[in-house]
């Protein structure tokens, strides 16, 4: 069975040139759009390709905390229907299917799934599934500067404080366990840092992530343009170098969207546990997952001394 395709497989990219349009006016050739044209891209699917998207939309029903709507089961209402698609406004059908609504790729977790290199290290590497945005943090009490970008906000960018401890560049900051603020609170253990560091990154380069709001009379009363961000395009590589083969295991459930498997077929693979980017984790930015990686010829397999 084919398991890649190569773009040209899945479809054209189509590109058209038109007329600039003064958004005052509305008209061409005049004001700001004088003598201005513009090209776009389009992608047309070959035959036998769809589009597919997972989601969920339940909302509340009278009120009730226990009392949910299935939004898009109301859409669709079990027939395919015709709706508008996109910026261009065409029409396509659609068609919903019920099944494993996370049919999501699921990353090596074990500790024994992950190479030994030849300095004694274990290799981890980490996969965006859909985009990510880090953005720059500048250094204020009890916070270090960061100048995101390409770089996780998780991932040390110089020597820092960690809870105590001195970071070196590359090292990873995520915890095991509760800060020590929050474990303090809870009266729990605090988390010690993953023995882990990065090593290696190849980032395509950024996509422009933006939106429009509508009027909302609380923090934005006449609505308008959002904030334009530069996110890490879903494909984006991670390489890793844990300390052993646990603190690799450590890791991966850190880093899979999916955690720690369990071994409970009711708790694995369920739910997304962990969305890796600073912003806009909540809209599904930041999922990812890990495999593991070696040096060309040089390094131990899974399962071997």
């Amino acid at each position: 069975a084919v398991e890649f395709y190569l773009d040209e497989d899945l479809g054209d990219r189509e590109a058209q040139i038109g007329i600039s349009i003064d958004p005052d006016t509305q008209t061409t050739g005049q004001g700001a759009a004088e003598g201005k044209i513009y090209s776009a891209y389009y992608l047309r699917l070959r035959d036998g390709f769809r589009l597919g998207v997972l989601a969920q939309a339940l909302d509340k029903a009278g009120g009730g905390a226990g009392e949910k709507r299935d939004l898009v089961r109301e859409l669709f209402n079990d027939h395919p229907p015709r709706i508008v698609v996109g910026g261009q406004q065409r029409i396509c059908t659609a068609e919903l299917k019920r099944g494993d609504l996370f049919c999501l790729p699921r990353g090596l977790s074990a500790a024994e799934d992950f190479c030994r290199l030849p300095n004694g290290k274990f290799a981890v590497k980490w996969v965006l599934l859909s985009p990510a945005i880090w953005p720059e943090v500048r250094s204020a009490e009890g916070i270090f500067a960061h100048s995101g970008g390409w770089l996780p906000n998780w991932v040390a960018e110089a020597k820092c404080q960690l809870e105590g401890e001195q970071v070196e560049p590359g090292s990873v900051l995520l915890l095991d366990g509760a800060g020590r603020k929050k474990a303090e609170r809870q009266q729990l253990p605090s988390g010690k840092r993953l023995p882990a560091r990065l090593v290696a990154a190849i980032v395509p380069k950024p996509i422009v992530v933006t939106g429009w709001a509508l009027p909302n009379d609380t923090d934005r009363p006449q609505g308008g343009a959002k904030s334009a961000h530069l996110a890490v395009p879903a494909g984006a590589v991670y390489y890793f170098e844990a300390d052993s083969a646990e603190g690799a295991a450590q890791l991966a459930a850190a880093l899979n969207w999916h955690g720690a498997v369990t071994g409970d077929p009711a708790k694995d693979f369920t739910t997304v546990n962990h969305r890796r980017s600073t912003l806009l984790g909540e809209k599904g930015f930041g999922i990812g997952l890990c495999g593991t990686w070696g040096f060309w010829g040089a390094a131990e397999r899974p399962g071997t001394s």
